[in-house]
């Protein structure tokens, strides 16, 4: 079953920071394998599972911006969608929306669900820059 995960292609979105403008950029369908590339990243990496018809995840969009302002390039915030990502979201075992997760050198170190502030995620995220 996973081998069929490798020629899945999901859909995710980053968010970065560069020379003081967010970019809001769509990376085109990738392959598990390109995310799992992703993962291991020198760079912490906060994955945010979330669905379009969710207040509490559309809530957290700006907070998502203030935290990839704060890290700047030394991580990346990903938001990813649940909707369109279904077999990553049932792979990571993602039952609450939203569900946001940090990895760094291909381990997660952190995992909540539900409701987060900016400075708690910036704090997590920077503790991870060390």
């Amino acid at each position: 079953m996973l081998n069929l995960f490798l020629f899945r292609t999901i859909e995710i979105i980053i968010i970065g920071f560069k020379q003081k403008k967010f970019i809001l950029s769509l990376l085109n369908l990738i392959t598990m394998s390109k995310f799992g590339e992703l993962l291991d990243e020198k760079k912490p990496l906060l994955l945010v599972f979330f669905s379009e018809f969710d207040e509490l995840s559309t809530s957290l969009h700006p907070i998502l911006k203030d935290v990839a302002a704060a890290v700047g390039d030394k991580g990346k915030v990903i938001k990813i969608n649940t909707e369109k990502n279904i077999k990553l979201s049932e792979a990571l075992r993602v039952k609450v929306i939203p569900t946001l997760m940090i990895y760094k050198f291909g381990e997660m170190v952190w995992r909540q669900s539900g409701d987060q502030d900016a400075n708690t995620l910036i704090s997590l995220m920077k503790d991870q820059l060390n």
